[in-house]
């Protein structure tokens, strides 16, 4: 008996993540011009990403509050509404599809246009591609969701969810 609750301790033990910090998601935004003190809004151009995903959208606020809005494949992404006081900027709102409430974005006393963004709703790099490829499937159409998802490959990112071919295999693939 001390050996099967050992045994299922060490399972349990196992599958946790190695540590309670949330995952790390890397981001770069290209802005069309720097944020500052006045309140204006700012194009996130082409090239820049988020966790791994070309993005493209807008900023509007300043420095320290305001609203992102980006979209991945021309579909709405990340919204939300961001606020910076007390050294750490956070947001507020939904990305991938997942609450983020608070996701934080920049550990200095205003938004960056690179850093890591950590949220409790994405606790491992795991968890991270899972909700992305879940809200590929709902919010991208087969031809968008494979050229998607061959860009979330390339970038080494692996999933253990699995994903219909883009192109069913049959016998007319074989050599």
């Amino acid at each position: 008996m001390r050996h099967i609750l050992l045994g299922i301790f060490l399972v349990a033990a196992l599958a946790l993540p190695a540590s309670a910090q949330p995952s790390a998601l890397p981001f770069a935004l290209t802005l069309a011009s720097p944020l500052g003190s006045s309140w204006h809004k700012d194009e996130v151009r082409s090239g820049s990403t988020f966790g791994g995903v070309s993005v493209t959208g807008n900023i509007i606020g300043t420095s320290t509050k305001g609203t992102i809005t980006l979209y991945a494949a021309g579909r709405l992404f990340l919204l939300g509404r961001y606020s910076c006081e007390s050294g750490a900027c956070n947001l507020n709102g939904a990305v991938a599809g997942k609450s983020v409430t608070p996701m934080r974005l920049a550990a200095g006393g205003w938004l960056s246009d690179t850093g890591n963004a950590v949220s409790a709703a994405f606790p491992t790099r795991g968890a991270w591609v899972a909700a992305v490829t879940e809200w590929a499937n709902a919010n991208l159409t087969g031809a968008q969701r494979a050229k998607f998802v061959s860009a979330l490959k390339g970038d080494r990112i692996q999933t253990s969810v699995k994903m219909m071919p883009a192109t069913p295999a049959g016998p007319k693939d074989k050599p």
